[in-house]
């Protein structure tokens, strides 16, 4: 599967940044591990060979970075504010419940800033991806085939049975991948080829999907379907953009926190009631205990160790793992100092995403909101941001870093690719 702009990308960079990407995904290493079955989120003690695994893989990224250390600490400074929020995380450990966890997590974010930082000066953004598409091709066709060949991995079996959950521990966290692979595998068709190997990886995500039975999955897969129509129109205006990216996600989160009733005919039809499946009691409890502690939160990962979290469990009734809510989630660690500090890196991603929508020709242009879009809509429904060993951070990181100006020079296959830099930065190459 390497063609097209990476053609001329050595086998070695190229199988390592291909793995890395396709261990962020989160799911094969860890299910392999911790073993078939809907309990395998709560093996700590079998989650730690994975993570040895996660290390290694960081740790090669750091040794390598420190040949390109002028180029590192440059991307460092364009990644301040993420870097200024896992020092943050760092020093929420010092009032943290659960200290250890604390600081192996601000490790791992630390860690990938660095991994990320030699990887986007390593590859253009053709590049960047082109490795990206094929690590979820192949995370798609193994979800796929282990759903279909081996259940007892690939679908769930206590919670949700017969749900899909290919190389992941939950169906929810294969819809959220799923979706995510399918706007990559189009942002890419071009630079494939063959085509009917790409279409073919569209078509099993969207299968995917289907199979997960993930609801958050099918609002996911119609709002990108729509952002997909209103991105690809030339006559698209501006503010309807904005507002599609901006507002539509917003707007979901604030009819979930206050209330507001959605029809029930589209609740049933993906069979949620109107808490969405328990979230927004979730939600309730635990702005509750943001306010406890407004200005520190409990430190990162330190939350659900507490009593706090024991109450909260035995209220809802079931072992509810994190708020399902990524603003919420960060606002239980971190206080709104984190949450604050987040907005700022998802903002400076979106903007990043903004102009790169403009100075991109073809379907590289899909990508950056899309991706946006993608991150919002899990933001609302699922606690995912600030999560170690993630393709989020990855995604938000690389439109930052690829926002810049002296990011839009393409690949050696210029002609193939069809970047075209603003007039300010046309320069020859």
């Amino acid at each position: 599967m390497r063609q097209g702009s990476v053609v001329g990308m050595s086998r070695a960079r190229w199988a390592l940044h291909v793995s890395y990407f396709f261990l962020m995904q989160g799911g094969l290493v860890r299910m392999i591990f911790n073993g078939p079955s809907d309990f395998r989120d709560f093996v700590d003690e079998r989650s730690a060979a994975p993570n040895m695994i996660y290390l290694c893989i960081h740790v090669i990224y750091a040794v390598l970075a420190l040949y390109k250390l002028n180029e590192t600490i440059r991307s460092l400074r364009r990644l301040i504010m993420p870097v200024i929020l896992v020092i943050f995380c760092f020093v929420s450990s010092l009032w943290s419940s659960n200290f250890p966890v604390s600081i192996v997590q601000s490790s791992f974010l630390a860690l990938q800033i660095i991994a990320c930082c030699y990887i986007f000066s390593d590859l253009k953004y053709d590049e960047f991806l082109q490795t990206v598409s094929e690590a979820c091709f192949i995370g798609v066709v193994v979800s796929i085939s282990l759903a279909l060949l081996l259940p007892s991995y690939g679908t769930m079996t206590y919670v949700s049975p017969g749900s899909w959950q290919g190389i992941f521990t939950h169906k929810n966290s294969l819809g959220r991948f799923a979706v995510f692979s399918l706007i990559v595998l189009l942002s890419v068709g071009h630079i494939w080829k063959r085509r009917w190997l790409r279409n073919a990886g569209v078509i099993l995500s969207i299968l995917l999907v289907i199979g997960s039975e993930s609801a958050t999955a099918i609002i996911a897969l119609t709002t990108v379907s729509i952002a997909l129509l209103a991105i690809s129109s030339k006559k698209a205006s501006s503010t309807f953009l904005l507002l599609l990216i901006a507002f539509g996600p917003i707007s979901v989160a604030l009819i979930s926190l206050y209330g507001i009733n959605i029809p029930s005919l589209v609740l049933s039809s993906l069979d949620k009631s109107p808490t969405f499946s328990g979230r927004t009691t979730v939600w309730e409890q635990a702005y509750s205990y943001i306010l406890s502690r407004p200005f520190t939160g409990f430190g990162l990962g330190g939350f659900w160790n507490t009593e706090f979290a024991a109450t909260l469990r035995l209220r809802e009734g079931w072992h509810v793992p994190h708020a399902h809510n990524g603003v919420l989630e960060v606002g239980l660690q971190l206080g709104f100092p984190g949450i604050i500090m987040l907005l700022a890196v998802v903002a400076s991603a979106s903007r990043a995403a903004w102009r790169m929508r403009w100075r991109l020709e073809n379907r590289f242009a899909l990508f950056p909101l899309l991706a946006i879009v993608h991150a919002l809509i899990y933001g609302v429904g699922e606690a995912f941001y600030l999560r170690p060993n993630t393709f989020v951070q990855i995604t938000l990181y690389a439109l930052i870093l690829y926002g810049g100006r002296h990011q839009f020079v393409p690949s050696r296959n210029y002609n193939k690719t069809h970047i075209t830099p603003s007039p300010v930065e046309r320069t020859p190459f």
